[in-house]
């Protein structure tokens, strides 16, 4: 990694262990390492740290190319983004809801909870609001506003193992594995007596029983010379 000029803050480059880890790319080619405290059009300040020993630095933002968050710091920001966009919804008004459903999904993939949950308070407010209804997945089915498996259900169709199946699909499934069951369960039982009653040579009184097996070489002294 490069380092960034002396005259840029001397103190920074002094400390060897950085604790935060967005990093900050200059467009001269330099990076600082440091956590981002407030990002203007015109600045972004940050903080940096060595053990207990901590600092503030601000530069302009026409002298940064990007900054590379870390999960916990971009976290952060999204958070308090969302925060201030709640401040400002119209509590009582479905489109509100609906719009900061919209932002965000659009500003991140992290706040699809808060997503869903702004749709489903706009139709608290309006149940008739098509968008949030379509947003959150329904769909109209006789005349009503449903989920998809709402909608399974009402054609009579039932969740089995993760798939939506006639119930006499599913009666059939479930007797085909019983049967199986069954199956096994007699082709082990009739092992077992087999292996139980299994006889070799019994005219040399070779007898397998009940799982005790001879070793080779009572099996051999019990063959004829010729056999051997």
């Amino acid at each position: 990694m490069k380092k960034v000029p002396l005259g840029v803050v001397i103190a920074l480059f002094s400390f060897t262990s950085i604790v935060f880890a967005d990093k900050i790319i200059l467009k001269n080619g330099n990076e600082l390492e440091g956590k981002i405290l407030e990002k203007t059009e015109n600045s972004v300040r940050f903080e940096f740290a060595n053990g207990t020993r901590k600092g503030e630095m601000t530069l302009p933002q026409s002298s940064v190319k990007k900054i590379i968050y870390t999960i916990s710091t971009s976290n952060d920001e999204i958070l308090s983004d969302y925060k201030k966009q709640l401040t400002q919804v119209e509590k009582n008004s479905a489109d509100a809801w609906y719009k900061l459903g919209l932002w965000c999904k659009k500003r991140s993939v992290k706040l699809a909870v808060e997503e869903k949950n702004a749709y489903r308070k706009s139709i608290e407010i309006n149940p008739s609001h098509t968008n949030s209804r379509l947003a959150l997945g329904y769909q109209i089915y006789k005349g009503k506003w449903m989920t998809e498996d709402e909608i399974m259900q009402a054609k009579g169709y039932v969740l089995f193992e993760g798939v939506w199946q006639k119930p006499s699909e599913v009666k059939e499934t479930i007797g085909k594995r019983k049967q199986e069951i069954d199956e096994t369960k007699t082709e082990i039982e009739n092992l077992k007596k087999e292996f139980e009653t299994l006889k070799i040579d019994s005219t040399q009184n070779v007898i397998y029983e009940k799982g005790t097996i001879p070793n080779s070489d009572k099996l051999n002294n019990k063959l004829p010379e010729n056999n051997r």
